[in-house]
């Protein structure tokens, strides 16, 4: 192997890493999330996606021969808020709370302020809710799979939006990604997306696949009639919602 292929290999898992620390609370050198390096590092977010959901699979078929499903479903849905550190969450709260603003400028004016509003806290408390309820169908069914794909396929939605929306802020994590940004950024997520599909065959998690494109592209369109672009707050709260769609979509399906 030369030099240059070396290199690239390092690259792209230092990529990778970057991705990690981006969207998880896992610890790395604050120098690898340098904001000029991140662009690349969106191709990887389906990759993290499907590692979050390795860990909330292999829980949930540990715990589920020796605990009621309600404990089980509260402790992945805890998990899941630990391990990503609340980041889309309070995107989520910020995001609904704006909904209150009359025009693009005053909602991003509310989605920059501190306090968690009426609307934040409802926001909240339905995707939670959704989110619990959903995990605890699946668990009571033995229908596991679901809560392995759902996390990938929910963070390539956001290279989708990061793609196909311009940014609104002056500064911002949102900021961070747009940077030398490519199409070869947005096939390579979409091939990690598809990898794990193609190595589980079923027709069902295909039809996730589909209700993910459907949801982001709902949630584009009403993004750009409502803020003309987007912000962090708003990638983590599409991210949050299409999670529990697609939760609760595999309710049915599997």
């Amino acid at each position: 192997m030369n030099l240059p292929e070396s290199l690239k290999k390092f690259k792209m898992f230092k990529n990778f890493l970057k991705a990690l620390g981006f969207l998880t609370l896992f610890p790395l050198p604050q120098k690898i999330l340098e904001e000029k390096e991140l662009a690349p590092a969106s191709s990887w977010f389906p990759v993290v996606g499907y590692l979050l959901g390795a860990i909330y699979f292999y829980l949930a078929k540990f715990l589920s021969a020796k605990f009621p499903s309600e404990l089980i479903s509260l402790v992945i849905l805890i998990l899941m808020v630990l391990l990503t550190g609340a980041l889309h969450l309070d995107g989520l709260a910020d995001w609904a709370d704006s909904l209150g603003g009359k025009n693009p400028e005053e909602r991003l004016k509310i989605m920059k302020e501190p306090q968690i509003g009426s609307f934040g806290a409802l926001g909240l408390l339905i995707v939670l809710l959704g989110k619990f309820s959903a995990l605890k169908i699946l668990i009571l069914q033995s229908n596991l799979l679901p809560i392995f794909f759902i996390p990938g396929l929910a963070r390539f939605g956001l290279c989708l939006l990061l793609f196909s929306l311009p940014y609104l802020r002056e500064t911002g994590l949102g900021k961070a990604f747009i940077f030398k940004q490519s199409k070869y950024q947005l096939w390579l997520a979409f091939l990690f997306t598809l990898f794990p599909l193609v190595i589980f065959p079923f027709i069902k998690l295909w039809i996730l696949l589909g209700i993910s494109f459907l949801v982001f592209i709902g949630f584009r369109a009403l993004t750009l009639k409502l803020f003309e672009g987007f912000t962090g707050d708003i990638l983590g709260a599409g991210c949050e919602l299409c999670e529990m769609v697609l939760l609760l979509s595999a309710c049915f399906l599997f």
